[in-house]
């Protein structure tokens, strides 16, 4: 059984890193910025992987240095799957209530893209189109989770630190 700080922690920063992954992304979509690959992977990676490590050590120290691996991956999970179900949720509603027509220049902008890598010789797969399904999305969403989950574990096992045995 999970401590209960554990689970709080955990859903903290999940609540807290799926509030910053909401404004990030209208401000992407008010700005343009859905069509800059690197703020993209940044958004994408960057942010979810920070607020499950953060709240990994967070749990970590509210256990006074002592913790589990699973422990230290369940705060991590919390945050994650939180954070991915929201982020994915956005993305949804922006490109299928707020702004439909970013589909097609997003998917422009792709074709652009291999249109100039292919003319330089590169060999790339052609951009399909994208699958605004609820399947599509519960399947991205589930394989995100899983993909930033063996991160957390790698480092769920560095962080773990059992408490010595009392006589």
């Amino acid at each position: 059984m999970l401590p209960p700080q554990i689970k709080k922690i955990g859903l903290s920063y999940g609540i807290i890193g799926a509030i910053v992954m909401v404004t990030t992304y209208l401000i992407f979509w008010k700005t343009g910025n859905f069509l800059n690959p690197l703020i993209s992977v940044f958004a994408h990676i960057l942010w979810p992987l920070g607020f499950g490590f953060g709240a990994q050590i967070h749990a970590k120290i509210s256990q006074k240095g002592f913790i589990q691996t699973r422990e230290a991956v369940a705060a991590f999970f919390l945050a994650i799957l939180l954070i991915c179900i929201v982020e994915s949720a956005t993305i949804y509603l922006i490109y299928t209530q707020i702004d439909p027509e970013l589909q097609n220049t997003v998917q422009d902008a792709a074709m652009k893209v291999y249109e100039e890598r292919k003319a330089a010789g590169l060999t790339i797969p052609k951009p399909q189109k994208m699958d605004l399904s609820f399947q599509g999305f519960s399947l991205s969403t589930v394989m995100k989770i899983l993909l930033l989950l063996v991160p957390g574990i790698i480092v769920g096992l560095i962080l773990r630190k059992k408490r010595p045995q009392q006589v």
